[in-house]
């Protein structure tokens, strides 16, 4: 069972509470997120320092920040409207977002209310901009050249 999860009856909607590794910043994530998939494009893993990004990403008004607002540190890519916002006390990357302005949040925010597991309803769908990896995935999931919108890896 999710340890920060609610479920409002009267809108049906998941809500859950997200907090970086200190505790110092919390979210409040409503709904449903308009992605759930690993994204392998070299502008994720330039911002995050990865060799993919494991997560999902929501409308900003689908977000609240209800503790530690002026905890957040915000990073601006250098030549792209992408941002990464982190804890200045523990460092944890909180979110970020990318040029659609989406709230991207990792797997890692998830899994660490949920006793490791990412929710049911939260789990990847597919990969995208597979075509630019730097680490082969094998899994049964669709994995797109580009964005969902494009061709499949066969």
């Amino acid at each position: 069972m999710f340890t920060s999860l609610r479920y409002n009856r009267m809108e049906s909607i998941y809500i859950y509470l997200l907090t970086c590794d200190c505790g110092e910043v919390e979210l409040e994530v409503q709904g449903v997120p308009q992605i759930k998939n690993y994204c392998h494009c070299r502008s994720c893993r330039e911002l995050l320092g990865v060799p993919f990004f494991a997560g999902t990403a929501w409308h900003k008004n689908n977000i609240k920040i209800t503790r530690g607002i002026n905890n957040l540190l915000v990073f601006k890519h250098t030549n792209k409207m992408m941002s990464r916002y982190h804890c200045e006390s523990c460092g944890m990357i909180v979110f970020n977002t990318d040029r659609f302005d989406f709230r991207c949040i990792s797997y890692a925010m998830f899994r660490k209310s949920n006793v490791g597991l990412i929710p049911t309803e939260l789990v990847p769908t597919y990969h995208q901009y597979y075509g630019e990896r730097v680490v082969d995935i094998s899994d049964d999931l669709p994995k797109h050249l580009k964005s969902s919108d494009e061709p499949m890896l066969l």
